[in-house]
């Protein structure tokens, strides 16, 4: 199916709720900053807030999926700062799920909105998951070790390749 150095790439793009929560928190947080900064000073209490408020919203930049490449060996989940791997070999089962599938899910670590939906979730179907999405229109769950979400821009063709490449 792959020839060895061959991948392809497929972009993670963020659905409209992620691009408004992140437009919405970016926009408010700069405000925020200028307007307590020009009413009470540069304070250590308000510096030390608005250092750590402004480390979370960059190290959720820094997690959030840019995009998923396959080739003949793996699936890379790719991130700013990491590459999460799951071997072809490791995966168990692998099928196309709607938003309804995590109605129920719950947040144990992670980010549910900023720069799209990363972490780790935990809901009744799935039970424990590791998150690496920009939409929950385009979701695809991937049992491997773990269990993995996520969300690349042509779900379809993405799935029809791993369906392939497991056969």
């Amino acid at each position: 199916m792959f020839k060895d150095k061959e991948r392809i790439f497929f972009k993670a793009v963020l659905d409209s709720k992620a691009k408004y929560i992140s437009y919405g928190i970016i926009t408010l947080s700069i405000i925020t900053f200028f307007v307590i900064f020009i009413i009470n000073g540069v304070g250590s209490i308000t510096g030390a807030i608005f250092f750590i408020w402004w480390g979370i919203i960059f190290f959720s930049y820094l997690f959030s999926p840019m995009g998923y490449t396959i080739n003949h060996k793996s699936i890379s989940i790719l991130t700013r700062i990491k590459r999460f791997k799951i071997l072809l070999s490791d995966i168990k089962e692998i099928k196309k799920l709607e938003k309804e599938a995590l109605s129920q899910s719950v947040r144990v670590f992670g980010i549910g909105g900023l720069f799209g939906y990363t972490g780790l979730f935990y809901s009744k179907n799935l039970k424990f998951y590791l998150s690496f999405c920009t939409s929950h229109d385009r979701l695809i769950m991937i049992k491997a070790r773990r269990v993995y979400l996520i969300s690349p821009e042509d779900r379809d063709l993405f799935y029809k390749i791993i369906e392939k490449g497991l056969s």
